[in-house]
């Protein structure tokens, strides 16, 4: 299996960084019906309806590579088929690719849905955990991996009143 959720989600953010460098519009017009044609194959597939992705399971969730380096990232990543429900770090990104998405729709004055909005709330009542001030790796799960926390951190997902945790 050589499909990974993961990869695919990150291809908004390297559209984006792309722009960020080159200021190249062009190319953001160009990928703009990749990136959505990519999130709504996704939605239609894995969404649930808070608007998380759940059960993602036609693809490779990697999380990290290799396994040991997920820090006890506690949910079933098995291949071919990953553990049924919805996982913080394939979440973190799909939140990130939404928001990409609406960026670039701004940048080319375009109109844009808030599809990030759904999603982010969602995504923290799922797995953040207020007394640790920390996000955990699934909705079942108390552990905290580094993973589920710096793709949050990364996308803005943090509350004010966890960045030092």
């Amino acid at each position: 299996m050589q499909e990974i959720g993961d990869y695919s989600l990150l291809f908004p953010m390297l559209v984006w960084t792309d722009w960020e460098f080159t200021g190249d519009k062009k190319f953001l017009r160009e990928c703009l019906p990749t990136i959505s044609a990519m999130l709504d194959a996704f939605a239609a597939k894995w969404q649930r309806p808070d608007g998380l992705l759940e059960t993602v399971d036609e693809l490779w969730n990697m999380v990290d590579w290799p396994e040991n380096l997920r820090d006890g990232y506690d949910f079933p990543l098995t291949r071919p088929r990953v553990g049924a429900g919805a996982h913080n770090v394939l979440n973190a990104l799909w939140y990130g690719a939404l928001t990409m998405e609406e960026r670039i729709c701004r940048v080319l004055n375009l109109s844009v849905g808030n599809r990030s909005q759904q999603v982010r709330e969602a995504f923290l009542r799922a797995f953040y955990h207020p007394a640790q001030r920390l996000f955990a790796d699934s909705e079942s799960s108390n552990h905290c991996s580094l993973h589920a926390n710096l793709y949050t951190a990364c996308f803005g997902l943090l509350p004010d009143e966890s960045w030092d945790a």
